[in-house]
């Protein structure tokens, strides 16, 4: 298919709060439709009562997850806890902080043993999950891979040098159980790396499946962990404000909304105009997007590849200034069948 091109567009306003519009098929979550790469993990969280969202109206009955959003352990221990340990958890004191009660439990099985520098209320590590989940693996009774299954995985962890000793053996024991991969092709682990909330109910559902199987050893391959296309491209977005000493870009969810509504709109008409004729930026107030000072849109058409739908707009000076505008303080990423939004706001 033929790369087409556009110019960006720019537009300093100010709306007021409309109607959110939703585009495609949902599940419980508003901002969590049927394609997005964690729908099915999030739903079965969900489902069992381990994650709930960040917001909900009451009269409207719309909810929210923020897939993108951090995760914290206290979280991380409250899925854990409810999901092995409902009971507990239930009779636990919860006088305090929301998660006192998870707390308490995750302390009672050990869950913490080994964890240094991560405050409950701080975001989660990649190192500080694999020993939080070796223990709920240890306090299920799953049987550990035997010292060849361990050597042969960190064998293939490109960056097992670097990941502090008292990581070590949760690390490979994770991996060789296929709970968590590497990140890319070589195996790295990247173990200061944080955790999305899409990221964390995908992890929950490989962990819920060999507790499920008990000592049944899924393949020891460790095959990167697919990242979101466009979770990838918001991270390339950031990565390139980063170059240029700017800081990054925070991913808002009503935002996110409205450029999955353009990318699918891009179908009918590639251009800033939107099929029935209104401007790109009538779909922000149509997501109750308001109090803003400057917007901007970026948009391609013939790739689903998000490192080339970045390379085209980086190679167009209009976009790249979209993308390097430090007046921008938060985007959404859209993307359907070979078309991607990026929507800018400066608030």
């Amino acid at each position: 298919m033929q790369k087409k091109r556009a110019a960006a567009a720019l537009l300093a306003a100010a709306m007021i709060l409309g109607v959110p519009a939703q585009a495609g098929s949902r599940g419980a979550f508003s901002d969590v439709l049927e394609k997005h790469w964690a729908f099915a993990a999030i739903e079965q969280a969900y489902a069992d009562g381990v994650m709930t969202g960040t917001y909900y109206d009451a009269v409207t009955g719309v909810r929210q997850f923020s897939p993108e959003g951090s995760l914290s352990m206290a979280e991380w221990l409250s899925m854990l806890t409810r999901a092995c340990w409902p009971e507990e958890v239930a009779s636990a004191p919860s006088s305090g902080s929301w998660y006192a009660g998870a707390a308490a439990v995750a302390e009672h099985h050990g869950l913490l043993d080994g964890v240094e520098d991560v405050p409950l209320e701080g975001a989660l590590t990649r190192n500080a999950m694999a020993v939080v989940i070796r223990h709920v693996l240890e306090e299920q009774g799953v049987a550990m891979p035997d010292e060849e299954a361990l050597r042969d995985t960190q064998a293939k962890i490109g960056d097992w040098a670097q990941i502090p000793a008292q990581y070590q053996e949760s690390v490979a024991a994770v991996m060789a159980l296929g709970i968590l991969s590497g990140t890319d092709s070589s195996g790295t682990f990247a173990g200061g790396a944080t955790f999305t909330r899409g990221q964390a109910a995908a992890v929950y559902g490989r962990l819920e499946g060999v507790l499920t199987a008990g000592a049944g050893l899924p393949s020891q391959e460790t095959t990167p962990e697919a990242e979101d296309p466009v979770a990838a491209v918001v991270r390339l977005v950031n990565e390139a404000r980063a170059q240029e000493g700017l800081p990054p870009l925070e991913v808002l969810s009503e935002l996110e909304t409205a450029a999955e509504i353009r990318a699918q709109e891009l179908g009918t008409l590639f251009e800033h105009t939107r099929p029935d004729g209104r401007s790109c930026f009538t779909v922000l107030e149509e997501c109750g997007v308001s109090s803003y000072r400057a917007a901007g849109e970026n948009i391609a058409m013939g790739t689903d590849d998000p490192e080339r739908a970045m390379e085209l707009w980086m190679n167009s000076p209009g976009h790249r200034a979209n993308i390097l505008k430090s007046t921008f303080t938060h985007i959404g990423v859209g993307y359907h069948e070979g078309g991607w939004v990026q929507l800018f706001l400066g608030q």
